[in-house]
């Protein structure tokens, strides 16, 4: 660049010229350095900038009649003031700085607003780059060119005193503090002057900021001014003059301290004051000092609002249009300063104006004109203002002034041309409709909505028309409404800001909350979805106390709606939350509210299951493993309800997880369809006709009349979840076919027929599975399962016939074969049904086969299979008759033989269960083996063990038996030969427990007493006392005669058959009934008739006399104690005469068949002479008391008195 001024300035001033700002900025800098780097070509440099400046300014006609030379020559002037601000920042001298300013004020200060800012700020570099070198006469000049304009008028003027207060501001900031100290009261009142009296506001905005900025420093000198201020602001007569006086007071208010000015000083409270007062200057003056506060103070006198926002409002119902202008205007500057802290400062006082009766219907539209303020001038606010403003608008729609209605109404519109989003934009009008008559127009307001597809974010202006058209729909009476709002919000999360959306949760989720306890199932669902959307948008915490109100429905509220409707919120609630938190909190008071002892309770905790499936989606899948035994067991609870909704789980369980979640539904179907409670099988079988449904794609359940779908072979169940898994499936539901209760057996029919086509084939395709299910369900010892698996036998040899019977007799003889007695005993009884079910034919085809497993069996070394194997070996009788004996037992009894102690009483254990069943066909075989002599002690005990299992048919072979055992009990001396015998003898005689064996038995005993063999005789007397004992009632009948018995066998020869005699004797006797004692009299007298005439015959043709009189038995100790307590009872309790003679007869029959000593023993006597005496009576006949006195006499007599 050649040094030369020509040659570089006309080349860069064209491009000043240039519509492009960046050109001109590039231009400017240019000009800039150039003259940095030719310091001599500066002040040129100036002058041909000012020349340009001046001439590219329009005149008059072009301004009105050329436009586009208009445009075009402001942009020149716009670079002019670019280069002057690039070029303040260079080395000035003092007639540099004098021109620029000239050439500011001048000419600068007479442009428009914007070309005039620019060269303002130029001059602030200018002052603040310059201040520090030419401070003095920058200050000089300053003041004295604003001493000048502010005694003109105009723009030029207004414009000039404006930069000039404001450069002033910026010089006292370079002046050194010692010089500025001694100037600062002159320069606080020059500004004072200055604002006091140009009327500009801008001027007055400039020099509030330059006191501001000089009592910042000094604020003594501030505060001298601020009384004057204020009393000029309040009681001038000046508009001008009380306007400036209220900014200069703002101005001086920020920089000595709003706290210090408003409060120390207390202004305040005459600031509250003044707006209150009836005059009229003072209350606009008080609006002036509350918008110069409000502007220079901004935040820090937002607190302060609190206290005049009231009368402030009160303003703007003031009869003085001028007063209402100024609070407007006031009003708007404080909206457009406040603060988040702020609004909520200010809010509630609005409101309160808005919304108060008495309020003047000025107020109320000056409210909601600040109300509009605040949605256009917060607009980092709006997310916090909106959601109040709207509805108070909203409410105000019908109040009763018209003015007031438009008002609200336009508010409304204004707030709606805030709305950024286009895709709500459109809707404004219609989301007003509902707003103003929710009734009429919200449906149409909520179906646009629904149908708008968006592509922009919901803003927060957007938010404030939607929310409270959505917070009335939720709770309006129809359905279809609520229904569509709660979808609404259910997407609100994907489209808006968290933020924006935040004020309003605290009452949507109120309203949604009534909403989740509708009636309505999808009105529920919709809701509980909108919840869900909720929280996983914005997260659990800014929903407090949201979950623990669900929990506290579902366990505290007494109706089904409530609960259900709380289960399905919280459902979806919980698929929103962390996996950690429904783990660790949510799940385990879930699970353990299952078992509640309230039904009530149990039935909501088991209802979240019913939903989490579909709200979840397959996370819920990894807790099934907790969830289905908690639902398997509430299916058999108590409480209809309870069942139902766990099967309404089970249900959404199976089916949101049967083709991605096999492996742990099917377990748990085939635990439940096993399970000791039918109502548990039922629905287990249910679910897994669901679960066929889902995976078959078609119906495979029972429909409502209980028939079977129809079938379609489009899919195959085994394409779907493999060969295993079906065989699997399909077998399990076979076998549930033949369940125990009806209802469960119904339903597996009804599912298996909508599956299979061909039952046959298809068990012939899944038998090993089958079996191998049968053979798990014998081993079970629930006797319901064990009888399924047998009658599933049985129906699988009935539908396939001999075709597979090898094939379950090869199962069977796996399961004999193993170690489980269990499985062993349930194979015994399968067999037992598949003989049952083969038939005859068949079952002596296969004789080959069965015979061993049967014979096998019988030797178990376990009672409870040697018990089934008796029942195969009665079924395998039943149908092969006596070649079953014939090919077992004679294999038992040579077992019985063998030295092998563990063989031979296996052997008899097996006979005894054979016997169990078929002992008439068995004990042909039996007995002589076991009755053969010498007796053995095994043969004993074996023949007694049979014997107890016998039943009836022991009677018949009772005789063999006795006179087996009873000899060899004693010898003919009385000895005792095996107390074994005899214990055998009385477990044989206590296994007959029937009339018919009782009498044989009874007969055979009285036999066997006359035998000629004391041996017998010993053995028969020593067994009816212990028998007796035994039998008790079933041998009442029997007594007298076992009475009569033992009473002969007191005359027997041989002492030790008298003494046994004795001992059964008193046992039958112990066993007479005292109520009926009289009726064994007759029989008992008859016998001691017949041993007394004996006696007696004895006497008359013997040699020795009265010897041979008495009975040896009765003298035995003991004989003659039970017979004689017996007569003396029946005596005290008889009441007819001939029962009285009878019983008198018997006791002389005593007398005379017994010895005086025995008499004398245990005072026999005496017992005997007291029932005498009383029965001895007047009342009594004749007849009775001659035989007690002859009685009387054979007392004396064997006496010997």
């Amino acid at each position: 660049i050649n040094a030369e001024y020509g040659n570089y300035l006309s080349v860069y001033l064209p491009v000043l010229e240039n519509e492009n700002l960046t050109l001109r900025l590039i231009s400017a800098k240019s000009i800039a350095s150039a003259c940095s780097l030719f310091p001599q070509t500066y002040t040129a440099t100036l002058q041909q900038l000012f020349r340009f400046h001046i001439d590219h300014v329009p005149t008059t006609e072009q301004a009105k009649y050329e436009p586009d030379l208009v445009v075009k020559w402001a942009n020149s002037r716009i670079g002019v003031a670019m280069t002057l601000k690039e070029c303040a920042c260079l080395p000035h001298s003092v007639e540099q700085i004098k021109s620029f300013f000239d050439f500011l004020l001048t000419y600068a200060c007479n442009e428009e607003r914007g070309v005039f800012r620019r060269y303002e700020e130029a001059g602030e570099i200018l002052v603040s780059t310059q201040g520090s070198c030419h401070h003095r006469f920058i200050l000089e000049y300053l003041r004295q060119k604003l001493s000048q304009s502010s005694r003109k008028s105009g723009i030029v003027a207004s414009n000039s005193c404006e930069c000039l207060t404001n450069y002033l501001g910026i010089i006292y900031s370079v002046i050194p503090p010692q010089e500025l100290s001694l100037i600062v009261s002159s320069l606080i009142r020059e500004v004072l002057n200055v604002n006091l009296i140009v009327p500009s506001h801008d001027v007055k905005l400039s020099s509030a900021v330059t006191l501001s900025k000089l009592t910042s420093s000094y604020k003594e000198e501030g505060k001298v001014h601020l009384r004057d201020c204020f009393d000029k602001a309040t009681k001038s007569d000046k508009p001008t003059e009380r306007r400036g006086a209220a900014f200069s007071f703002g101005g001086i208010a920020k920089g000595v301290g709003m706290s210090r000015v408003l409060v120390s000083l207390q202004f305040l409270p005459e600031l509250t004051q003044a707006l209150k007062a009836s005059e009229i200057n003072a209350v606009q003056g008080a609006i002036y000092l509350t918008e110069a506060l409000s502007l220079m103070g901004q935040r820090l006198f937002e607190p302060y609002l609190i206290h005049i926002i009231g009368p402030f409002m009160g303003c703007f119902g003031n009869k003085d249009k001028k007063i209402q202008e100024a609070t407007k205007k006031a009003a708007k500057v404080i909206m457009q300063n406040l603060s988040g802290g702020g609004l909520r400062i200010v809010i509630p006082g609005i409101l309160a104006s808005l919304g108060e009766r008495n309020s003047m219907w000025q107020t109320k539209i000056g409210s909601i004109e600040m109300l509009t303020m605040m949605a256009h001038c917060q607009a980092k606010q709006l997310p916090t203002s909106l959601p109040v403003i709207v509805p108070q608008l909203a409410l105000v729609l019908n109040d009763s002034h018209v003015k007031v209605q438009e008002a609200s109404r336009k508010a409304l519109n204004d707030i709606g041309r805030v709305i950024k989003n286009p895709e709500i934009q459109r809707h404004v009008p219609l989301l007003l409709e509902a707003i103003t008559d929710p009734t009429l127009h919200s449906p149409r307001a909520l179906e646009a909505l629904l149908e708008t597809q968006f592509v922009h974010n919901i803003d927060s202006p957007s938010l404030s028309f939607i929310m409270p058209v959505l917070k009335r729909a939720l709770s309006d009476r129809s359905n279809d409404t609520k229904t569509k709002a709660t979808k609404i919000i259910g997407n609100m999360c994907q489209l808006t800001s968290h933020k924006d959306l935040k004020p309003y949760l605290e009452g949507i989720i109120e309203e949604i909350q009534a909403v989740l306890l509708d009636p309505i199932p999808s009105t529920r669902s919709t809701a509980a979805k909108a919840v869900g959307a909720l929280v996983k948008g914005m997260g659990e915490d800014e929903f407090e106390g949201l979950t623990d109100w669900l929990l506290n429905t579902i366990q505290n509220s007494s109706g089904f709606i409530e609960r259900n409707g709380a289960a399905q919120g919280l459902a979806e609630v919980i698929a929103a939350l962390p996996d950690h938190r429904f783990k660790l909190d949510l799940f385990p008071h879930i699970l353990s509210q299952c078992q509640s002892e309230r039904p009530t309770t149990r039935e909501g905790f088991i209802s979240i299951f019913q939903f989490l499936p579909d709200a979840w989606g397959l996370s819920f899948a990894s807790y099934l493993s907790l969830v289905l035994p908690a639902v398997t067991r509430s299916l058999a609870d108590e409480t209809e309800p309870v069942r139902q909704a766990a099967l309404k789980a089970a249900q959404a369980i199976v089916v949101a997880y049967a083709e991605h979640a096999t492996d742990l539904l099917i377990p748990s179907l085939q635990k439940g369809i096993f399970d000791a409670n039918w109502r548990i099988r039922q629905s287990s079988v249910q679910l897994l006709g669901e679960f066929l449904s889902r995976v078959m794609g078609r119906n495979c359940s029972a429909s409502e009349d209980g028939t079977p779908a129809e079938y379609s072979d489009d899919v195959n169940i085994s394409d779907v979840i493999g060969n295993n898994r079906t065989n699997e499936i399909l077998s399990v539901l076979y076998l549930v076919r033949n369940d125990l209760n009806s209802q469960v057996q119904s339903m597996a029919s009804i599912t298996w027929k909508s599956v299979v086509v061909n039952t046959p084939k298809m068990l012939k395709s899944i038998l090993p599975g089958l079996l191998q299910l049968v053979l798990e369900g014998l081993q079970d010892n629930k006797s319901e399962r064990r009888q399924v698996s047998r009658d599933t036998l049985a129906d699988v040899v009935v539908k396939l016939g001999s075709r597979i019977l090898m094939d379950i007799i090869e199962v069977l003889e796996q399961g004999l074969s193993s170690f489980s007695p269990l499985l062993r005993e349930g194979c015994c009884l399968g067999l037992c049904d598949v003989m049952s079910a083969c038939g005859k034919t068949v079952v002596v085809d296969y004789l080959e086969r069965l015979i061993p497993l049967v014979r096998v069996t019988l030797g178990d070394s376990s009672p409870i299979v040697q018990e089934a194997a008796a029942k195969a070996f009665d079924v395998l009788y039943e149908n092969a008759g006596s070649r079953a004996i014939n090919e077992i037992v004679p294999r038992l009894i040579k077992d019985l033989e063998s030295e092998n102690e563990r063989i031979s009483h296996m052997a008899l254990n097996g006979l005894t269960q054979i016997l169990a069943v078929r002992s008439t066909v068995v004990l042909p075989f039996v007995i002589p083996t076991l009755t053969t002599t010498p007796i053995s002690l095994f043969n004993a005990k074996a023949l007694a063990s049979l014997a107890e299992v016998s039943g009836a048919g022991l009677y018949p072979h009772l005789k063999t038996i006795l006179s087996f055992l009873l000899p060899s009990i004693y010898d003919n001396s009385g000895a005792t030969l095996d107390e074994v015998l005899f214990s055998v003898a009385i477990r044989v005689t206590r296994a007959i427990r029937e009339d018919y064996g009782l009498n044989i038995l009874v007969n055979h005993l009285v036999d066997m007493s006359k035998n000629l063999k004391p041996s017998w005789r010993l053995g028969a007397t020593a067994i009816i006392g212990p028998f007796v004992e035994q039998q008790q009632a079933l041998v009442q009948k029997y007594l007298s005669t076992l009475a009569i018995c033992c009473l002969e066998l007191l005359d027997d020869k041989v002492v030790a058959v008298q003494e046994r005699a004795v001992v059964s004797l008193n046992k039958i006797i112990a066993e007479i009934p005292k109520d009926s004692a009289v009726t064994f009299i007759p029989a008992l007298n008859s016998t001691l008739d017949v041993l007394v005439r004996s006696r007696y015959h004895v006497t008359v043709k013997g040699t020795s006399g009265l010897s041979h009189t008495t009975l040896p038995g009765l003298c035995l100790p003991g004989g003659l104690e039970g017979i004689f307590l017996l007569y003396c009872e029946a005596l005290r309790t008889s009441g007819t005469v001939e029962s009285r003679v009878m019983l008198l007869e018997g006791i002389r029959y005593l007398i005379s068949l017994s010895t005086s000593e025995v008499l004398e023993q245990g005072n026999r006597y005496l017992k005997l002479v007291g029932p005498l005496i009383r029965v001895y009576s007047p009342k009594n006949e004749s007849v009775v008391k001659v035989q007690i006195m002859i009685t009387f006499k054979a007392l004396l007599e064997k006496q010997g008195l």
